[in-house]
C-alpha cells in the first residue's frame, strides 16, 4: 500500500534512481539540513511517538558527543513477538569495536562531513558496520550509549532473511575490517559471532506491540 505523505506536514518524500539501499542512504544526506541523522530502513519504526523528543533532549544535554547509540528491539514480523534486543550499552563497553544497531545509531553532521562516502554503496549487507569502524578509526568515536529502546526492526530483512545473507555479511565484515584494522579483524569477527548468539538469549523486556 502506498503512503500519502502529504498528510504529514513535517515529512518530505523524495524518489530517485539508485544502485542499492546504501546508495539511496547516501543520496538522502543531500536533501537533509539537520544536525543529526538517524537512518531507518523499510520496516524499521521508532519505538514510540515521543522517542524523537526524548532523543533531542539527550543530544541537547550531551552536545560534545558525535554519536548516540540506543537499543533496537528485533521482532518476528509474522507473530509480532520480540526476538532479540540489540545495542546493550554494557555489551559495547565490554567489547570495543562491536556493532551498534543502525536503526538506533544517531550521527552528527560533523561525521557526515568527515566521512565520504558515508556508506559504501558497493556493499550489500554490512556498510553500516563499516561506517562505524571508520568513525572509530578516524578518532571521531565520541559516543553516548543510551540505555533505552529507540527503534523496532523486523526480522527477515536482507541481512537476516537466509543463511546465505548471514554468510555474505560475515564475508563483507571480514574484508573491510581487515583493511581497516589488520589482524584485529579476527577479534571483530569473533565479537560479531558471539553477540549474534548471545542476543538470541538476552533477556527482552515485555512490551505490547
Amino acid at each position: 500500500a502506498s503512503i500519502d505523505f502529504s498528510q504529514y506536514r513535517n515529512t518530505q518524500f523524495y524518489s530517485l534512481a539508485d544502485s542499492g539501499v546504501y546508495d539511496a542512504m547516501n543520496q538522502s544526506v543531500e536533501f537533509s539540513d539537520g544536525d543529526y541523522f538517524l537512518f531507518l530502513n523499510a520496516g524499521d519504526v521508532l519505538f514510540s511517538r515521543t522517542i524523537l523528543s526524548e532523543i533531542a533532549k539527550i543530544i541537547e544535554n550531551n552536545s560534545n558527543c558525535h554519536c548516540f547509540s540506543g537499543q533496537t528491539l528485533q521482532i518476528n514480523n509474522k507473530t509480532n513477538e520480540p526476538c532479540r534486543l540489540l545495542g546493550s550499552a554494557l555489551i559495547h563497553r565490554i567489547f570495543p569495536l562491536s556493532q551498534c544497531p543502525h536503526p538506533s545509531f544517531i550521527i552528527s553532521r560533523k561525521i557526515i562531513e568527515s566521512i565520504n562516502p558515508l556508506f559504501d554503496a558497493d556493499l550489500f549487507i554490512a556498510s553500516d558496520y563499516k561506517q562505524q569502524l571508520i568513525i572509530r578509526k578516524s578518532n571521531l568515536w565520541r559516543v553516548l550509549y543510551i540505555n533505552k529502546i529507540l527503534s523496532i526492526m523486523p526480522l527477515g530483512g536482507k541481512s537476516t532473511n537466509s543463511i546465505s545473507s548471514y554468510l555474505r555479511g560475515y564475508r563483507e565484515v571480514a574484508s573491510f575490517s581487515y583493511d581497516l584494522f589488520g589482524i584485529v579483524f579476527l577479534y571483530i569477527l569473533f565479537v560479531k559471532l558471539i553477540l549474534n548468539i548471545f542476543t538470541r538469549f538476552y533477556s527482552i523486556p515485555k512490551h505490547n506491540f
